[in-house]
């Protein structure tokens, strides 16, 4: 195939071709994210990190993108290529709104290797679909290393593909999509949690996983793990009385009584039970229990929500500058209303991680010297983005209109006023974002 598109292009001449490259990146770059009253520099690390991501997947594309998109490293393990989580929880949400035939295709790879799904729950002992953690992009099997045995508890992978589509029928209102692919990927998942969790005189709780930090053994009730289980029920219910189809009743039940761990006296939702923070450990400073407030979209009530971010970004030095959850930092920061720290997460969570002249993302931040600069990181690129365009202006995709979806009022941190895009797509139509510090995020129809 690489032969016949190489003469193809011969054929054609590298003059069109060039010409039709800028075009589609003119388009493209529409979706750009604009920071309002941002310096220079931040601007740049926006526009390059959009650039990234962007570049790194296509609509055309059979394996999804791997966690250095098409970067490679052979003074690294890069991860070997494999297609995991961190694309469909990070990566995934930006494509939504600025490109939906990538995000298509993302969702594409998992929905062509249901089949390997269905196997890895069956050997596991449960029904329904259980998708790796590190998938092969060929076969999508099960290819974690054997170095890692214990990551095979880290299954809440499950809950973010099956999330991942509901999102995209939401972003879309695709209702053939949703009948055809989405639906048997969110009730293979949602009989997978049903078998998956037990039942106690506490609720329904999941016992013997992982989450995303490096824990040494399984812990029960992992809270990202339940939460994401939740609202993954709850997606598979709203679904299933759409299509009129069975099981609706039971997962909203099981998602009303998920049993969170939660300190009485502080209100206070623990990353586990038996959790506590010690200081220095990055495993337990790793905010884990903030990424089911987002970007999951848990609601545990205002108190709680509020307690529980104080108690994380009061404790997370530890962790700053670690892959994946540095990035949301600054925003979680922002839903508390804190301006100044949202400023100093941001900086220390991403900017720490970029890298001159060509604004590269790496893996770690220059806080930790020793690992490789290795980059463009998909799961901090994208979860920068994903932080600016949901987290920071209160989007929340959900099957009501478009204009219904600035659920929260838009907070910002003092690096910049507000966000603007000049064309994001919302059910099939070009609209306009603007989302200014302090008021509800505007979503406009154009012309």
């Amino acid at each position: 195939m690489a032969a016949r598109l190489t003469f193809l292009a011969a054929t054609r001449g590298f003059d069109a071709l060039r010409h039709e490259n800028q075009a589609a990146w003119k388009d493209l770059w529409r979706g750009r994210l604009v920071l309002r009253g941002a310096e220079k520099r931040w601007q740049s690390i926006a526009d390059a990190s959009f650039y990234y991501l962007h570049a790194s997947a296509h609509a055309s594309s059979v394996f999804s993108t791997a966690m250095f998109g098409l970067a490679y490293w052979p003074d690294y393990h890069y991860y070997r290529g494999h297609v995991m989580w961190d694309i469909e929880g990070f990566a995934l949400p930006v494509f939504l709104l600025t490109n939906p035939f990538i995000a298509r295709s993302l969702l594409d790879f998992r929905f062509g290797h249901l089949p390997a799904a269905r196997r890895n729950a069956a050997m596991n002992g449960y029904r329904g679909l259980q998708f790796p953690w590190a998938a092969s992009p060929v076969h999508g099997e099960e290819v974690i290393r054997l170095s890692k045995a214990r990551v095979i508890f880290e299954q809440h992978v499950n809950m973010v593909v099956a999330v991942a589509f509901a999102r995209f029928c939401h972003a879309t209102g695709d209702k053939r999509y949703l009948r055809e692919h989405a639906w048997p990927v969110l009730s293979g998942v949602a009989d997978w949690i049903v078998s998956r969790g037990v039942e106690t005189s506490r609720g329904f709780e999941i016992r013997e996983c992982l989450g995303i930090a490096e824990q040494e053994m399984p812990v029960d009730n992992h809270a990202y793990v339940n939460m994401a289980a939740a609202v993954a029920l709850r997606e598979a219910a709203g679904v299933a009385r759409g299509l009129s189809h069975d099981g609706a009743e039971q997962w909203e039940n099981l998602a009303d009584r998920m049993f969170l761990p939660v300190d009485e006296t502080t209100d206070v939702i623990l990353n586990h039970e038996g959790y506590e923070f010690r200081e220095g450990d990055v495993a337990s400073a790793t905010p884990e229990t903030l990424a089911g407030l987002f970007p999951f979209n848990y609601d545990p009530g205002p108190d709680r929500e509020r307690a529980t971010l104080h108690f994380y970004l009061d404790r997370v030095g530890a962790y700053v500058g670690y892959p994946m959850l540095s990035a949301p930092l600054g925003a979680w920061a922002a839903r508390l209303g804190d301006r100044a720290l949202s400023s100093r997460l941001f900086e220390e969570g991403y900017a720490d991680f970029i890298d001159e002249p060509f604004w590269v993302t790496n893996e770690f931040s220059r806080r930790f010297p020793d690992p490789p600069r290795a980059g463009p990181l998909m799961a901090n690129v994208g979860g920068f983005l994903t932080s600016c365009m949901y987290g920071l202006t209160g989007l929340v995709l959900g099957p009501d209109e478009p204009a219904a979806w600035a659920r929260r009022t838009a907070q910002m941190p003092e690096l910049w006023d507000g966000i603007e895009v000049a064309r994001i797509w919302a059910r099939g139509r070009p609209m306009r974002l603007e989302a200014i510090h302090g008021t509800r995020a505007v979503l406009e129809q154009l012309d």
